[in-house]
């Protein structure tokens, strides 16, 4: 290495005090680094990206803004303590060290302690309690209700004062006139939501004699559907002895309401169309067993008839035989006679 400086020294003229190497540059970059009391505990606020978990059990991520970003781990032993899954999207504000690799010459943030914040927030206590509710088997196959093809009475547990109730019924209605619909109104949300909506459940659960429960409501922010997310409310579905339908929101909403009903669907209109089978699809399916019953009829008289003839065959074949037996018997008297 001296020879080169000397070399680079005599062609270029730079000294070699002021060359450096790129250990040289990442070893005085760590050194800066280090020493800045600043980086050592830092809160840092930003949102996650490209998360994923390692074999060993460690986190890795990147933190980004408008602007920038930088990478973050965070180590088996930290992460796992925490109740919730880490997913790309989350706002959180993290505390930590920044570090600098002098190997690979890039910064890393090695995060201790994670805090969701806004909507973040609002996501991390939703997955912890999903997280919880699924551990406990709240949401497995096993426990789910059939839904009866034919109900002759639905419940709706919903808010009357909103367009759902009339997507259920009309849904409803538009599968299978002649089924009763009864409704419950229940806030859909607000401080009473939970409990109207428990309630409403309970009723038709225990003190109306209904087939089918549905509950639902339309979209909104995840604070508006924060009602659908409750764990008392996800108790009360489970426990209950009627099926339950649930329909919160659109497409993109999920909601712990729906994970726990004995069927959860998209919308409260796929809720109503799941309730009830469809009145033309089941005339179809009565028509469609009537022609084959009528087939099988059919081939069965068809059958019958092949059998008789046999049978009839048979019979004449039996005659046939025995007259030619009685013939021979006749035929061998007659030569031992002429043979006398």
């Amino acid at each position: 290495m001296e020879e080169k400086f000397a070399e680079i020294e005599d062609e270029h003229g730079v000294p070699p005090a002021d060359v450096l190497t790129v250990t040289d540059l990442n070893h005085h970059i760590n050194g800066l680094v280090e020493a800045e009391p600043a980086l050592a505990d830092v809160y840092l606020l930003g949102e996650v990206s490209n998360c994923s978990e390692s074999s060993s059990g460690h986190m890795f991520l990147d933190l980004k803004d408008e602007k920038s970003k930088v990478s973050c781990v965070m180590f088996r032993g930290h992460y796992g303590k925490l109740d919730y899954d880490l997913e790309d999207g989350d706002e959180i504000l993290v505390q930590g060290t920044a570090e600098y690799y002098e190997k690979h010459g890039s910064v890393s943030f090695k995060i201790r302690t994670v805090y969701p914040v806004g909507e973040g927030k609002y996501y991390a206590e939703l997955r912890k309690r999903i997280k919880k509710l699924r551990k406990e088997g709240l949401f497995d196959e096993k426990y789910k209700q059939d839904i009866p093809e034919l109900p002759e009475r639905i419940g709706l547990v919903t808010s009357t004062e909103s367009a759902a109730v009339c997507d259920m019924v009309n849904a409803i209605h538009d599968q299978f006139p002649e089924v009763d619909i009864y409704v419950k109104h229940a806030a859909v949300q607000g401080e009473n939501a939970v409990d109207d909506l428990i309630e409403g459940i309970d009723f038709f659960d225990e003190r109306y004699d209904v087939d089918v429960i549905v509950i639902g409501r339309g979209g909104g922010s995840i604070e508006d559907l924060q009602a659908f997310n409750s764990e008392d409310l996800a108790r009360t579905i489970f426990e209950a002895d009627v099926p339950v339908v649930s329909g919160v929101g659109h497409r993109t909403d999920e909601t712990i309401t729906g994970y726990v009903a004995d069927s959860g669907e998209i919308t409260p209109t796929a809720a109503g169309k799941r309730a009830v089978a469809s009145r033309n699809d089941l005339l179809k399916t009565v028509e469609n067993m009537e022609d084959r019953l009528r087939e099988r009829y059919r081939k069965f008289r068809t059958v019958e008839k092949k059998k008789k003839q046999l049978e009839l065959a048979l019979s004449r074949e039996q005659k046939y035989k025995a007259i030619i037996a009685v013939q021979t018997v006749i035929i061998a008297v007659l030569l031992g006679v002429i043979l006398l």
